[in-house]
């Protein structure tokens, strides 16, 4: 599981990969800049967008 984690105080963000059976941290990643609350993502199969053009 992925979740982004902010500190204010220091203006910086980390992405958290997560365990998702325990959530135990596998790995951070210390970003380059914030990411501002309000972020989200859809995954969707790539099939189901190739069904939507036209």
């Amino acid at each position: 599981m992925l979740t982004v984690v902010s500190d204010l105080k220091q203006d910086a963000s980390q992405l958290l990969v997560l365990d998702a059976s325990g959530l135990n941290q596998i790995a951070t990643v210390h970003l380059p800049r914030r990411v501002t609350a309000g972020i989200h993502g859809s995954w969707i199969p790539d099939t189901a967008l190739n069904d939507t053009a036209a």
